[in-house]
């Protein structure tokens, strides 16, 4: 089984991390870090669970992660083949102490407590866009990069033009420890490729290698859900994109992510969203109406 802790390798001579990722698939399994990390989605959608959330992702997105937050991101092949992401890491035990000294970074400082429950920035302004991608492409990560990245992270600390969404406010402050259990992660795993599937507890516990009755005690445990409200709630996440990305009926939309009952369906969208499929869908024409008036 992979470990589910992914160390933050400095890079000689800098204290931060930035590279560019293209791939079918973002390759980290559910990971956390023993440090912070600034992530740009360019190109890709899908599935992102961090904490025990579950939340569409899409281009324009930017997240930050704070020490010890788990996440993990599923690109869907249907909407898109490719990802592209700009991601910026640095150690908790380098700038974090740098930044507390100084004063004119105490916006910053608070961006970095929330980010304890993971971040996830609205759109951003084009200015942090245009600061990251000229990063991204320097080959030397020397004082004036270092100056950008402190600057990137002012803009979005202190703008008013972006929403702050706090992803998991409840989650469990807990220290983790290279090596440590990693058995969620390949059902994390089995069901944000696989919900649109049938899917059964009896292969989730076999891939966490626990009897069945074992697995349903540790995953609410571990996650504060059934195993089945996991699912739903993928399949409902998966259901609301459908739904704003598609004309398909909202039959349709429901068989294709995996349920096969629409009043089930539409009683699950409503629970976890707060309106029907068709309450929904009315309620995007409407906005969508205001916009062009």
């Amino acid at each position: 089984m992979r470990t589910f802790f992914r160390d933050i390798q400095p890079v000689l001579d800098a204290s931060f991390i930035i590279r560019q990722e293209q791939a079918n698939q973002f390759a980290a399994p559910f990971h956390f870090h023993r440090g912070y990390e600034l992530l740009f989605i360019i190109k890709g959608q899908g599935k992102f669970y961090g904490g025990n959330q579950v939340m569409n992702f899409g281009p324009g997105d930017v997240y930050l992660f704070g020490p010890n937050f788990p996440h993990y991101f599923v690109i869907d092949r249907l909407f898109v083949e490719m990802g592209h992401s700009i991601v910026i890491q640095f150690r908790d035990d380098s700038l974090e102490k740098v930044f507390s000294q100084l004063p004119e970074l105490n916006a910053v400082n608070e961006l970095l407590k929330l980010a304890a429950s993971g971040i996830k920035f609205g759109p951003v302004d084009d200015s942090v866009w245009i600061s990251v991608l000229e990063m991204s492409k320097s080959k030397n990560l020397g004082l004036v990069a270092l100056l950008q990245f402190i600057y990137t992270l002012h803009l979005l600390a202190t703008s008013n033009q972006h929403q702050i969404t706090i992803i998991d406010p409840i989650i469990d402050k807990f220290i983790k420890k290279q090596g440590d259990d990693t058995r969620l992660d390949s059902v994390y795993q089995y069901v944000l490729r696989h919900f649109n599937e049938k899917l059964s507890t009896k292969k989730a516990a076999s891939l966490a290698c626990m009897q069945e009755a074992a697995f349903c005690r540790y995953f609410k445990r571990r996650t504060s859900k059934t195993f089945s409200q996991f699912v739903n709630e993928v399949r409902i996440k998966h259901a609301k994109q459908l739904l704003y990305r598609s004309h398909d009926s909202i039959s349709v939309v429901c068989y294709s992510c995996g349920f096969h009952s629409i009043t089930y369906f539409n009683r699950q969208f409503k629970a976890i969203i707060g309106f029907t499929p068709y309450e929904y869908r009315k309620k995007l024409a409407e906005e969508d109406s205001t916009k062009t008036d």
